[in-house]
């Protein structure tokens, strides 16, 4: 990555585009989602670890077994990008 960059940048970079991911499930099905959907979706989470009072200063390592408690299904790809994103929400 050249110097100077950032995760949060490259995905709001990203997120201008017409391209994404796609996700294989447990059973084969593939599901894309664009990366304008994957930034907004780790905003999110990240907006609400700030409310529950983390800091971007602070490491966060996020086990979601489930996703009960973050009010709409959580992706992995989200969830690791909502600690990068972090910033976004303060």
């Amino acid at each position: 990555m050249p110097e100077g960059w950032t995760l949060p940048g490259i995905l709001e970079s990203a997120a201008k585009t017409r391209t994404g991911v796609c996700y294989v499930g447990e059973d084969g099905r593939e599901t894309f989602e664009a990366y304008e959907s994957l930034y907004a979706r780790a905003g999110a989470i990240a907006r609400q670890l700030a409310d529950r009072g983390f800091t971007r200063s602070q490491r966060v390592g996020l086990i979601i077994p489930e996703t009960e408690g973050f009010g709409e299904p959580v992706k992995p790809s989200a969830a690791v990008l909502a600690s990068a994103t972090q910033s976004a929400a303060e």
